[in-house]
């Protein structure tokens, strides 16, 4: 009787075995599909953040031509060229805040790279040239060189990723 029972814990033993290994394949796939999703929505996010602010610097150059238009064909006067500082002044600060809600983007996607976060082929290969770009153009330019108190870039993981990618900055 001994026997019959010791055979009958050890297939008890290994019918647990069994199911607990087929519970935890299940877990595990669940969990790898999760973090499929998962990873695809930080990604998503990634790119509606980034184009969402190239999309309002669009809209910006749009405006300021359609105001460049309108002040060309003032009359000049006193009243004019105060109104058209002004002017000069609010577009120069809105373009300013444009480039850095633009930075910002690049930055979170930058950081969620380097954390390995997304998929590190795609956002290479999606946007290698725009943050080599960023370092071209002018107003972007400028501000990814500002640092902070500890004199550490403002933009520091935007630096990183351009620098593991051999981008040169200017």
């Amino acid at each position: 009787m001994n026997d019959d029972r010791k055979k009958l814990i050890d297939f008890s033993a290994i019918i647990v075995a069994v199911f607990s290994l087929i519970v935890a394949t299940f877990s595990y796939m669940a969990n790898v599909r999760a973090n499929a999703i998962s990873n695809g929505l930080i990604e998503l996010q990634v790119y509606q953040s980034i184009d969402t602010a190239e999309n309002r610097i669009i809209a910006f150059a749009g405006e300021s031509m359609s105001a460049l238009s309108k002040k060309t064909q003032c009359v000049c006067s006193n009243r004019n060229v105060v109104k058209d500082e002004v002017l000069n002044k609010i577009m120069h600060s809105r373009l300013i805040a444009l480039n850095k809600a633009r930075l910002n983007a690049y930055e979170c996607a930058c950081s969620r790279y380097l954390a390995g976060r997304i998929d590190q082929k795609l956002f290479e290969k999606d946007y290698k040239n725009a943050i080599n770009e960023l370092f071209r153009d002018t107003h972007s330019c400028k501000l990814l060189k500002e640092k902070d108190d500890n004199d550490e870039y403002k933009y520091d993981s935007i630096h990183e990723v351009s620098e593991g990618w051999g981008i040169k900055v200017k």
